[in-house]
C-alpha cells in the first residue's frame, strides 16, 4: 500500500473514532507498527493529529472545527451508553443543566419518561433536539456569545443567566480527561462548565474512550465530591467524587 493511501486511512478512522492505537492501526493496515509510527509522525507534521502513547488523536484544531452533525457520527453508541449509566439517577421534577456536547444530545432520548423537567441549556442545538424530542421539559437556553462552528454560548451574558437557576444535576462532556482532572479546547468554555459545576448539586461527565489522557491546555476542575465520572474503559482510580465504568 502506497504511503498516501495509508495516510488516507489514518484519518478516516481517525475521523470516526477521535483515537487510534498503533497495534490497531498495523493490523487494519496489514503493515508493521514501525510504519505505522513513521506514518503518525508525518501527519503530526502537517498538525493533522497529535500522536501520544501507543497511538494518536485528533489535533485540537482539527477537532474544534468540526460541526455539531461531524461530531455526532464519532464513537456514537459509545456516547450512548454512557448516559445509560446515569440516567435512573434522574427523577422526575429535577433542574437539569446539559451542556452542548454530542454525548449530553445522544443522551436525550434515555429522558423522555421523566417528568416534569426543568432543562437549562448553553447550547442552540442541544436546545432544538430538546424540542424534537418532545421532552415533558421546560427549556431554557442561555444567551451570550456563541462560539463557531459548535453553537455554545460562552462569556458574561451566559454566566449571569446561569446565576438565576438553581441546578439539581448537571450532565456535561469535555476534550479530555486524566487523572488530574477535566480539560477543554476552548478557555471561555472551560470557564463556563467550571461555573456550572459549581452551581450544581450533582455534576456528571460522560467520557469516552477517545478521550482519555488526551493533552489540553484548558483546565476547568479536578474531581471532587460532587463530581460522578463515567467512563467507557477504566484508565485510573479517582481519590474523590465516584468513578462509573461503562458495564
Amino acid at each position: 500500500m502506497l504511503s498516501q493511501d495509508r495516510y488516507r486511512k489514518i484519518m478516516s478512522v481517525l475521523e470516526d473514532k477521535h483515537s487510534i492505537k498503533v497495534n490497531e492501526m498495523a493490523d487494519i493496515l496489514s503493515v508493521s507498527v514501525d510504519t505505522i509510527r513513521r506514518d503518525l509522525k508525518y501527519l503530526e507534521t502537517k498538525r493533522l493529529l497529535l500522536r501520544t502513547h501507543g497511538g494518536a488523536v485528533l489535533d485540537d484544531l482539527l477537532y474544534e472545527n468540526k460541526t455539531i452533525p461531524e461530531r455526532k457520527k464519532m464513537m456514537t453508541s459509545s456516547k450512548v451508553n454512557l448516559g445509560k449509566e446515569i440516567v435512573h439517577e434522574l427523577n422526575d421534577g429535577d433542574v437539569l443543566f446539559l451542556d452542548g456536547s454530542t454525548t449530553t444530545m445522544l443522551m436525550l432520548p434515555l429522558l423522555k419518561d421523566l417528568k416534569n423537567l426543568t432543562i437549562i441549556t448553553n447550547s442552540m442545538f442541544t436546545g432544538i433536539e430538546i424540542l424534537e424530542k418532545k421532552l415533558d421539559a421546560k427549556l431554557h437556553i442561555l444567551g451570550g456569545k456563541v462560539i463557531q462552528p459548535i453553537g455554545s454560548v460562552v462569556g458574561i451574558e451566559a454566566l449571569k443567566s446561569l446565576n438565576l437557576f438553581k441546578i439539581d444535576k448537571a450532565i456535561l462532556s469535555c476534550y479530555a480527561v486524566s487523572k488530574e482532572g477535566f480539560y477543554d479546547i476552548d478557555s471561555e468554555e472551560a470557564i463556563f462548565k467550571r461555573e456550572v459545576i459549581d452551581s450544581a448539586k450533582q455534576t456528571y461527565f460522560l467520557m469516552d474512550a477517545s478521550k482519555l489522557n488526551v493533552k489540553s491546555s484548558m483546565f476547568i476542575t479536578e474531581m471532587n465530591d460532587k463530581i460522578t465520572l463515567v467512563l467507557e474503559e477504566r484508565a485510573f482510580e479517582v481519590n474523590k467524587g465516584k468513578l462509573i465504568v461503562k458495564k
